[in-house]
């Protein structure tokens, strides 16, 4: 039986990658499961001087609430939160849009009982620096799709909450990913 072993990364042409901690690309740095009627979970440690990107892909399996706004906030920011988000309705029946100015926190979804919950993906930039984090990415939930983009605090944050509106959640998964560039 053989073992293959390696000593650096490499790509495919054999060339060294010159970070050999992480091959370029997203690397997991973070994944926790959504409990049992939650109204809302705290992920800690998600962000560190490790990655200046990251990519936050979260399913929330169900919801107790109709139509109830899914947000997010990053730790130790209560204030400064600026965007829009824009939502669809597959029928045609609806489109919408809910503006972020200067609110409490970002809104990034829309999640319902009869839906089977929702699933987003979203990129944050810079939330370990000290300069102003943006966001932006996508979701789709309640018979919804779903964009979209903005910027909040200028502080330093190593995590985030995820919560509801109204109702509780239950199930699902929030996995984050960094973006390693090489």
């Amino acid at each position: 039986m053989s073992t293959l072993k390696f000593s650096s990364w490499q790509d495919l042409n054999g060339n060294e990658v010159a970070n050999s901690t992480y091959p370029p690309g997203l690397v997991l740095v973070k994944s926790q499961t959504i409990g049992s009627g939650v109204s809302s979970v705290t992920v800690t440690d998600a962000f560190s001087s490790t990655f200046d990107n990251y990519r936050l892909v979260m399913e929330i399996g169900s919801s107790t609430s109709t139509g109830a706004d899914t947000t997010l906030q990053l730790n130790g920011a209560t204030t400064g939160y600026y965007g829009s988000l824009l939502r669809d309705n597959y029928t045609g029946t609806f489109t919408g849009y809910v503006r972020m100015n200067n609110a409490t926190l970002w809104s990034i979804g829309q999640i319902d009982t009869g839906w089977g919950g929702c699933s987003m993906s979203y990129d944050i930039h810079r939330p370990y620096q000290t300069n102003a984090t943006n966001i932006v990415g996508n979701y789709f939930g309640r018979g919804y799709s779903g964009f979209m983009s903005g910027n909040g605090s200028a502080a330093q944050h190593t995590g985030f909450v995820l919560s509801q509106g109204s109702g509780t959640m239950t199930g699902g998964t929030i996995r984050v990913y960094g973006y390693n560039n090489g």
